[in-house]
């Protein structure tokens, strides 16, 4: 008579412990062995269960995390242009899904977000100070056309015109004192009514918005209303200058006049 043994699970446990290593030998080899039927084997059994799958491959990137993004990083070093190519074609391809994904997580974490924007937008401009300035700075350069129209279209608005009358009355606070006419005739004679900064010839009898506006302007905002700190200005230079240093100024004025020939 043939004796059948009841499965004992304690014992297989005790078992695998003892010769784990042995056991994980032995599927290996059959593994390299025959590796068309281990993938058969485990596409049916991935298909059965789903959810076991995402555990499965969460776990093994937990596990293999630091190699990966390691591997990664060294693969995206080695074949920048290959990437940004496959990386084009796949969003390209995909873009709708890719929008409506951030969409929804946008919705869904909008507290967090500007979190992070805030305390990322802060840290870096700690730390990439003079690449933002040198950004800025080129950027001004090669689009100054751009940027003075955006700043006319921008004067127009309601908050532009509420910024401009603030900025009056700060310098009206700044020098309250009004300049005497005798002063003011004075520098108009010394400076033959042309605008020290660009040479153009100012007028008075002008409507206020326009460019050879005849306006007396503080050259050293911080010295006061004194005839030798006064000057003839047109209203374009001394609305761009504003309160800055002279020389800072007129050196940030040539740059742009140098680049944009």
């Amino acid at each position: 008579m043939k004796k059948y043994y009841k499965y004992d699970k304690e014992y297989s446990k005790k078992y695998y412990l003892k010769n784990r290593e042995k056991i994980l030998k032995q599927k290996k080899k059959w593994y390299l062995s025959h590796p068309e039927i281990h993938r058969k084997r485990a596409k049916e059994w991935f298909k059965k269960n789903p959810e076991k799958k995402k555990l499965y491959e969460r776990k093994s990137y937990l596990k293999h995390r630091k190699e990966r993004i390691e591997s990664c990083k060294k693969y995206a070093q080695e074949n920048k242009e290959l990437v940004h190519k496959r990386w084009k074609i796949w969003y390209l391809k995909n873009s709708d899904k890719v929008k409506e994904k951030v969409r929804r997580w946008v919705e869904n974490n909008s507290e967090r977000r500007k979190e992070y924007r805030k305390n990322y937008g802060k840290r870096y401009r700690i730390l990439n100070k003079d690449k933002i300035k040198e950004i800025n700075r080129k950027y001004s350069l090669e689009n100054r056309n751009k940027i003075n129209e955006y700043g006319r279209r921008w004067s127009k608005t309601e908050n532009g015109k509420i910024k401009q009358r603030r900025d009056s009355y700060r310098r009206r606070q700044k020098f309250p004192i009004e300049i005497d006419k005798n002063i003011i005739a004075l520098i108009k004679k010394r400076d033959d009514c042309k605008c020290i900064y660009c040479g153009i010839e100012c007028f008075e009898n002008v409507p206020v918005g326009s460019r050879n506006k005849l306006t007396i302007d503080h050259i050293d905002s911080d010295d006061g209303t004194i005839v030798d700190n006064l000057a003839v200005a047109c209203n374009f230079c001394n609305i761009s200058k504003n309160d800055k240093d002279v020389h800072k100024w007129l050196e940030k004025r040539l740059l742009k006049e140098i680049f944009s020939l």
